[in-house]
């Protein structure tokens, strides 16, 4: 036996209950069994994951950390993520393991084209002291993440510091790029990790559309860039 779904249409007027035709954007809800549904806006961005928190710090990839290699000083080394939860973020982090005597560093977020870091960065920091270990923030103007898309973490540095990055062994990029060789997502040294980097004079972020970046397999030289939640899109 089937039934038909009843629209406003078969009212002759909008769908209401308890007198309420809700407003633009809510759906009914459950309210438990033999109890009457109400309207409500749905939470989430047409995802189910609802574990950010407005305020909190997340990290944008999973998997074990490391304590990262050391930069290259004036190189920008960039690691894909994907968001499962659309937020605005204004804040970014980072953790250095090993300092750098006299160093900084700064940190940004780029967005991606057919796989690839592309664009001048969404936001950036100023310098960021890597010459003690610890972690290091800064505000930066509130920005977007889209949930399902990619985007790049961004690092560069004056020095030679080490940050807090995910282990060589993750097959976290493997997840979310692919790449056209299979030996850079898995090997007989457990390494399934790679990232990609672009010579720059530190304190200056390029537009990377089309640039001609590096790819490098093994332990992840830039780090990990962690993201403070501003809200929920």
């Amino acid at each position: 036996m089937t039934r038909d779904l009843l629209t406003g249409a078969n009212f002759g007027g909008p769908l209401q209950v308890n007198g309420s035709a809700g407003t633009a954007g809510q759906v009914l809800q459950s309210a438990g069994p033999g109890q009457v549904p109400t309207w409500a806006t749905p939470s989430g961005s047409g995802s189910s994951f609802a574990g950010y928190a407005v305020g909190n710090w997340i990290s944008p990839v999973l998997g074990a950390v490391s304590a990262g290699t050391a930069h290259v000083a004036n190189n920008i080394y960039l690691f894909p993520f994907i968001l499962q939860r659309s937020i605005s973020v204004d804040a970014l982090g980072a953790r250095v393991t090993s300092a750098s005597a006299g160093s900084s560093t700064q940190l940004a977020i780029y967005s991606s084209l057919s796989g690839l870091p592309t664009g001048t960065p969404l936001a950036s920091t100023g310098n960021l002291s890597s010459a003690a270990t610890g972690t290091i923030t800064a505000s930066v103007t509130s920005f977007n993440i889209s949930a399902g898309a990619i985007y790049w973490m961004a690092t560069n540095s004056g020095g030679t510091p080490v940050l807090q990055h995910l282990s060589a062994a993750s097959n976290s990029i493997g997840y979310i790029l692919g790449s056209d060789s299979i030996g850079d997502i898995t090997s007989a040294a457990a390494v399934a990790s790679y990232y990609r980097s672009f010579a720059q004079t530190f304190g200056t972020w390029p537009n990377l559309t089309g640039a001609s970046t590096t790819k490098a397999t093994g332990a992840g030289r830039g780090g990990i860039v962690y993201l403070k939640v501003s809200a929920l899109l």
